[in-house]
């Protein structure tokens, strides 16, 4: 059964996640006001934040989900390499707080080959986070 998620990531990091998660409900944004505009349109059963992000901070967004009565489960993810300089403690610390917050899961992309094989296993544990019977 297709899933309805709220994908807010900077447009970059849009095309792997569009593979991904064909055949489920998405809608994307890229700016906290659209993140706002679209929560208060529909219901979501999954809200997939990335790293990268538009005009705003990933906790800014976190914030305005968790915030909410019974958030759905969110999943942050990194889609993309963080920039020069910024490598695992960066992660290990985004991680952290991620989970602090009331993270569901925190996945890392780049671990993943970005290729068929690589896109099933994420869209797996993409499914089985809010979908786990």
């Amino acid at each position: 059964m297709p899933l309805s998620i709220l994908v807010a990531v900077a447009g970059a990091a849009r095309g792997r996640l569009e593979r991904i998660l064909a055949g489920h409900h998405v809608t994307f944004a890229a700016t906290l006001k659209e993140v706002r505009a679209a929560w208060k349109l529909a219901r979501f059963d999954a809200v997939l934040v990335g790293t990268h992000f538009d005009e705003s901070t990933t906790f800014e967004a976190l914030r305005e989900v968790l915030g909410s009565e019974r958030p759905p489960p969110v999943i942050c993810v990194r889609v993309l390499p963080f920039g020069h300089g910024l490598g695992e403690s960066t992660m290990h610390a985004f991680r952290a707080a991620c989970h602090a917050l009331g993270v569901s899961l925190v996945l890392d992309m780049v671990e993943y080959r970005d290729d068929p094989a690589g896109d099933r296993e994420v869209r797996r544990l993409l499914e089985r986070t809010v979908n786990p019977a």
